[in-house]
């Protein structure tokens, strides 16, 4: 039997999907300007960050779910870094990538408070 996707509904996972969409076409885009050490962690941590929420919301432990919100919220961080470290190397659209480093900021503070929250 199929259980029902915890995510299904969930603003926070739909943002992550959305932002690791959003980079992967902004990487293609740039391919040429783009080292491919930065796109790659860019990448795998943008990937990582849905996969590590999917995981805290199926997880049953209250601590283990915490701690895969915040290897969420860390691989957020890192996308952070590899955006900046990304920039620093090559001439990259500067509107765009200031509105992904806005919404991977925005994620992040979410996904800390959230396990923040379980703490309580």
């Amino acid at each position: 039997m199929l259980h029902p996707d915890p995510t299904t509904g969930d603003p926070l996972h739909a943002e992550a999907v959305a932002l690791a969409t959003d980079v992967a076409s902004l990487l293609v885009s740039l391919r040429e300007k783009v080292r491919p050490e930065h796109a790659y962690v860019l990448a795998m941590e943008c990937v990582r960050a849905p996969d590590r929420l999917l995981r805290a919301r199926r997880e049953e432990a209250p601590g283990r779910s915490r701690a895969f919100l915040e290897e969420a919220r860390t691989a957020l961080v890192r996308a952070m870094i590899a955006l900046d470290r990304a920039g620093a190397h090559a001439p990259l659209p500067r509107e765009e990538v200031d509105a992904l480093h806005r919404r991977l900021h925005r994620l992040a503070l979410s996904l800390g408070a959230l396990a923040r929250r379980g703490e309580e």
